[in-house]
């Protein structure tokens, strides 16, 4: 799979879909931003329990980018809480 980004050059991000663990990627996400935001509290409720196909190391980006901001620009909260199903 390939996904193409275009600002104007094109670019080709190479893909790699395997089955793979979620409920870990999501695991060792938190474990990666947690120490980087020490007034927050990060929380996985549920999980999803199968592998799904996807690129582990992609997916790990966007959910260590989603967890960031969610701490960055939640600075009021003390948890961040991540619902899988």
């Amino acid at each position: 799979l390939a996904a193409h980004l275009a600002y104007g050059v094109a670019t080709e991000l190479a893909l790699e879909a395997a089955a793979i663990d979620l409920d870990a990627v999501v695991a060792q996400a938190v474990e990666a931003v947690a120490p980087a935001a020490p007034g927050h509290r990060f929380v996985v409720e549920g999980g999803v329990g199968r592998p799904v196909a996807g690129d582990a190391e992609r997916l790990g980006q966007v959910v260590t980018n989603l967890l960031t901001n969610a701490a960055k620009y939640s600075p009021g909260a003390e948890c961040v809480v991540v619902r899988l199903a």
